[in-house]
């Protein structure tokens, strides 16, 4: 064993195994677009910031206007996304639900429900940002939270004569 510090800036112990950790559960993680980059190693440490579980179709894993202090990363299943009582999409495989609440600590924005059965990952606040701290993640999850931006902004049909106009690097106001 070699001591080392790694990007949670731990004392970690390096081992040629995955700490005990089965390989498809590595597998799993690396199969997340948010993870592919990641070591064998760096998985493990994800993994230790995120339990699995179950949710059964019709759970609400965010509820809009209300304060919940989890993320929940989907690794099966789909769930709708309600905005203002309107379904605006749908949430599938890697995506990342509940993120924006721990990020301003504010109301969600959207109800997210379980239209099938959803195995996800699931990060209280405390995991949540020991993971942003990572680089690569926050990056992901700040290239993601722009495309569904982008997405919103489609979606409520904003004119391109009104974009144009915009000044640029302007906060962007875009309706619920």
């Amino acid at each position: 064993f070699t001591g080392e510090v790694d990007m949670f800036r731990t004392e970690t112990l390096r081992r040629s195994d995955s700490h005990g950790i089965p390989a498809s559960r590595i597998a799993m993680l690396r199969a997340l677009p948010m993870f592919a980059s990641y070591t064998d190693e760096e998985l493990v440490h994800v993994d230790a910031l995120v339990y699995e579980t179950t949710l059964p179709a019709g759970a609400r894993l965010t509820v809009e206007g209300h304060v919940r202090r989890q993320a929940f990363i989907i690794l099966s299943g789909e769930a709708s996304i309600e905005m203002c009582r309107s379904t605006v999409g749908k949430y599938g495989f890697g995506d990342m639900v509940g993120e924006m609440s721990l990020l301003d600590h504010g109301p969600q924005n959207s109800t997210v429900t379980a239209l099938t059965p959803l195995r996800v990952l699931v990060m209280d606040p405390r995991e949540f940002v020991t993971l942003m701290s990572d680089p690569r993640a926050a990056r992901w999850l700040a290239g993601d939270l722009t495309a569904q931006l982008r997405e919103a902004q489609v979606r409520t049909a904003v004119p391109p004569q009104a974009r144009r106009h915009a000044v640029p690097g302007a906060a962007v106001h875009v309706p619920a």
